[in-house]
């Protein structure tokens, strides 16, 4: 009888794709760490891949995701406000083991200070594990509505997806490396029309020589030209012969051009001095644009998921300090936020799409300027870098319906 499976699955819980045996997803999840045995396993084993049944994302939805939010929200509310609870965790090291053991603690048995700021971040990690948790669930709900039966793989055509996929990133990655590769060599030889007009000997011996490596050098190694083969590419031979770095149509050696270099006298036949077409320039300053708007584009928009998450945090845990702070930093990337003489701050805080949460705080001015550093310090009265005193509790309120 053989055993070789012939088909793959898609897991809905850890939204993997693994093999099936008898219609049912195989082991996978687990961990190996070196005991003999296997440690662990994705609730998903054992269970029917998602194409073939919905059951398996229903089940981790009522067995597993659903009783976990009760849990949190049960402890979301011993943890207050209003109230707080009895006890709670911290850390305390074991000299014998040489570790940090968590121990339960009440109030009266550590600082005020210590129990203040333990209860915030156990507040945040609830709030946080809360909206992970509803997230997953809202996933789950999605799948199980959208359901319908599809076939399964085989596992040549889930390779062949797979090359297919990689195909395109090589593609992708080919592309760029050989653009980049043009435009280096665009800059090569405008850096010998350059010292062909000022009849520079010495710079032009060092272009001769690291031709290779500033234009094959953005092809990566595996990829990389030869430095007669850049030579060519590059189309000067008329300079390479008159330096007297040729003989026929075969280029010398670095060595030897460098030794042809330091026994010449001062007699050089100088070519008439060259230039790179205006469309061919045209074209590598489109290119270099697009592709510093793109990673300009990509930055920002990195930046503004980081921000709009802090919000987020903020806002579930009622931590006005954190909403300040999550506020006050919201600015464009460096080296986009330097051209604007608030770090980009103007730019940067309307992408958030929460000015109705600012205008109820009352952080904008009637002219509709935000906010800055002064204005938090004058209306709390402690200066920023004073970390113990710069607390806003109570100087600005919560909203409703935020």
């Amino acid at each position: 009888m053989s055993t070789v499976l012939r088909h793959v699955g898609w897991c809905p819980v850890c939204e993997g794709t693994f093999k099936v045996r008898s219609q049912l997803l195989v082991h996978h999840g687990y961990e190996r760490p070196g005991y003999g045995y296997i440690v662990g396993d994705c609730f998903g084993v054992n269970r029917p891949p998602h194409e073939l049944s919905p059951r398996t994302a229903e089940e981790y939805l009522s067995e597993a995701v659903v009783p976990r939010i009760r849990e949190v929200e049960k402890w979301i509310q011993r943890l207050g406000p209003p109230g707080e609870p009895e006890q709670l965790s911290f850390d305390e090291y074991d000299p014998r083991s040489r570790q940090y053991v968590p121990g339960m603690k009440r109030r009266s048995e550590v600082k005020d200070y210590d129990w203040t700021n333990r209860l915030r971040r156990t507040r945040e990690q609830a709030a946080d594990e809360l909206a992970s948790l509803q997230k997953e669930a809202g996933r789950l709900e999605t799948l199980i509505a959208e359901w319908r039966p599809q076939p399964l793989r085989t596992v040549e055509e889930e390779e062949e997806a797979h090359r297919e996929v990689k195909a395109v990133q090589h593609a992708r990655v080919s592309a760029d490396r050989e653009q980049r590769s043009a435009h280096a060599l665009v800059n090569l030889q405008q850096q010998i029309d350059r010292a062909v007009k000022k009849q520079d000997s010495y710079d032009l011996i060092d272009l001769f020589c690291g031709a290779e490596q500033k234009v094959s050098g953005p092809l990566g190694r595996m990829a990389a030209l030869t430095h007669e083969q850049v030579l060519k590419l590059v189309d000067r031979d008329e300079v390479w012969a008159a330096l007297g770095f040729m003989r026929g149509r075969e280029y010398l050696s670095r060595r030897d051009a460098r030794q042809v270099e330091d026994q010449r006298g001062s007699g050089v036949a100088w070519p008439k001095p060259r230039a790179v077409s205006r469309e061919t320039l045209a074209q590598v300053k489109t290119e270099r644009a697009a592709k510093k708007q793109a990673k300009e584009r990509a930055e920002i928009d990195s930046r503004h998921a980081q921000h709009v998450g802090w919000v987020e945090k903020a806002l579930r845990a009622h931590n006005m300090k954190a909403l300040m702070q999550a506020f006050l930093s919201a600015e464009l990337p460096y080296d986009i936020g330097k051209k604007f003489p608030d770090k980009g701050r103007s730019q940067m805080i309307p992408l958030l799409g929460m000015d109705d949460l600012w205008v109820a705080l009352g952080w904008v001015h009637r002219d509709g300027a935000y906010f800055d550093r002064g204005d938090f310090e004058k209306a709390i009265g402690a200066p920023y870098w004073d970390s113990d005193r710069f607390d806003p509790s109570g100087v600005f309120q919560w909203p409703p319906g935020f």
